[in-house]
């Protein structure tokens, strides 16, 4: 099973803060991939970009950005046409209506660059088959290894990349976790660290 295989690792504090807990803590925003549900398609995900404040730091509640392609229905003298758009807004992933999972990529080191960056990301190239919000994720993994903005991790490989998310949100699935029976947490987003191979949050 995918979760059993997870190698378990601890978390320390920093030099600096165990020698002065009061010394501010360095935070390193952290590049999520997140899974929402698509409520018609139900064996299939919408997919996203977060950037995100790192567990325990101090931040605004909400401290989550999120990037994205999406539908929107458009009516232009008489005609309907269903456009892809960019979007990038501020989220409680928490609290995320359809957010199924998150898988964290790695830090980001270059914050400064990412919304240059991934709104530079085109949109709806391409044919209307060929063109979805995974191809836009793909390629702006893409814009940001190219960039170097990822301090910690590897997004150099799109299919390993999307083979753990899918890996991860079976497996939640299998264990009953998006069931209304579900007796675990249910507060916090399911989440797994790529990086470090192991579950943040069950």
């Amino acid at each position: 099973m995918f979760i059993k295989n997870l190698r378990r690792k601890w978390s320390r504090k920093p030099i600096s803060q165990q020698n002065d807990p009061t010394a501010p803590i360095a935070v390193t925003p952290q590049l999520y991939l997140a899974f929402y549900a698509r409520l018609k398609y139900p064996n299939t995900y919408h997919y996203a970009l977060h950037v995100s404040s790192p567990e325990g730091a101090s931040s605004p509640a909400v401290r989550t950005m999120k990037y994205h392609c999406k539908n929107i229905i458009t009516v232009t003298e008489g005609t309907v046409s269903i456009p892809w758009v960019y979007e990038a807004v501020k989220i409680d992933p928490d609290c995320g209506p359809r957010i199924v999972v998150r898988v964290l990529l790695g830090d980001v080191g270059r914050v400064d660059l990412v919304d240059s960056l991934l709104e530079a990301v085109p949109v709806g190239q391409g044919s209307k088959e060929d063109f979805n919000c995974v191809s836009w994720v793909k390629d702006a993994l893409l814009r940001l290894d190219q960039a170097g903005v990822i301090s910690r991790g590897d997004i150099s490989d799109w299919e390993s990349v999307e083979r753990t998310a899918l890996d991860y949100v079976n497996e939640k699935k299998r264990q009953g976790r998006f069931e209304s029976g579900w007796e675990g947490d249910i507060s916090r987003v399911a989440t797994f660290d790529r990086t470090l191979g192991r579950e943040i949050h069950p």
